[in-house]
């Protein structure tokens, strides 16, 4: 007899004991999460790792569900040489950029420990960009998203969270060059993002 054939039957008994303990700490763990219906919170993610600053608000519809607004801003400034083929400097372009989503989706929380609380959220929105270089670019966009994440509760009225975000968005840019040249693109992309941290607190 293999040591696989050993393992397995020991890993299947030890996963189904684990759903019963789970199912059984069920009750007890919803009881613990500390949302109550009617209750507003506001969120703030800082803007890490160049993602974007998000300010939101929260209504509690029940102590495991939420109604979430959210907004999304990137501002951006920089500057950038062009040079000869020697090398030699020859002009500066400074450049900006302003990105904005508002978003709107339901949220599910789930307890997971003592103080601890997993949540699921999704939804759909909507938002622009505006970049500034060697040509203007206006683009916007419409998108679904969803976010998968985790939020500690030291005490009732604050919490410090991470979570993971994808989006599907549909976009239309229109791209003007100094000499009166424009492009318009339109497409679909996926992207996503992990922030490490949220700072919500609770009314």
């Amino acid at each position: 007899m293999t040591l696989t054939a050993v393992l397995r039957p020991c890993l299947v008994g030890l996963l189904l004991v684990s759903g019963v303990l789970r199912a059984q700490e069920a009750p007890r763990a919803a009881d613990s999460l500390p949302f109550r219906r009617g209750q507003w919170a506001a969120q703030m993610t800082p803007d890490f790792l160049r993602g974007p600053t998000t300010l939101g608000v929260l209504k509690f519809t029940s102590p495991r569900r939420a109604w979430v607004l959210d907004g999304r801003v990137t501002i951006a400034k920089g500057f950038f040489v062009l040079r000869d083929s020697a090398g030699a400097p020859v002009d500066t372009v400074h450049t900006s950029t302003v990105a904005v989503d508002i978003l709107v989706g339901r949220r599910f929380y789930r307890a997971l420990a003592r103080h601890t609380a997993g949540f699921v959220t999704v939804g759909a929105g909507g938002g622009f960009d505006l970049d500034r270089d060697l040509a203007n670019t206006n683009a916007i966009r419409w998108l679904l998203f969803g976010e998968i994440g985790a939020s500690y509760h030291p005490i009732h009225e604050l919490s410090l969270g991470v979570f993971a975000s994808l989006d599907a968005q549909y976009g239309d840019s229109k791209t003007r060059f100094a000499g009166g040249k424009m492009y318009e693109t339109r497409g679909f992309a996926l992207t996503w993002a992990f922030q490490p941290i949220i700072l919500t607190l609770y009314f």
